[in-house]
């Protein structure tokens, strides 16, 4: 599978998260998120896993949170979720394997900031926040396939 596919996750959940995450937190996430895909592709074909529930189980978290924002529900995530997400974003990638790991990684982290970059630029151009309620529900649609 094209490590460009299976770093679209990174980009969606990024641009979902840029409204609230910290400044601070950028980078850390944008770091995690190449990390986190990374490894998890070198490791499937070590562990020979097939881990096909594990993708759910991120899915699951991405779609209630999503759909929480749509419907204005007063739901806010612990604070540490967020660096909860892109470990959890890598298990698709014990099941898809990448060709290269460190392709992976690299696209995974630029797909994280190019996110993030396209959240901050149109949450500060006063875009409502409740779009990352869409694009949340679209990564965990993703995610499940």
């Amino acid at each position: 599978m094209p490590s460009l596919l299976l770093s679209l996750d990174s980009l969606i959940v990024a641009l979902a998260l840029s409204p609230s995450i910290p400044p601070r937190h950028i980078v850390p996430l944008v770091l995690l998120f190449g990390v986190c895909d990374g490894l998890a592709s070198a490791a499937a074909p070590l562990l020979g896993w097939n881990l096909t529930g594990g993708s759910l189980i991120a899915a699951a978290c991405l779609v209630v949170w999503g759909a929480a924002i749509l419907l204005q529900l007063r739901f806010k995530p612990p604070a540490g979720f967020a660096f909860a997400l892109p470990p959890l974003m890598g298990l698709d990638n014990l099941v898809a394997q990448a060709s290269s790991p460190l392709v992976l990684a690299v696209a995974s982290g630029a797909m994280a900031a190019i996110g993030f970059l396209a959240g901050f630029v149109l949450f500060r151009r006063g875009v409502h926040a409740g779009w990352a309620g869409g694009a949340l529900v679209a990564a965990g649609l993703f995610l499940a396939i």
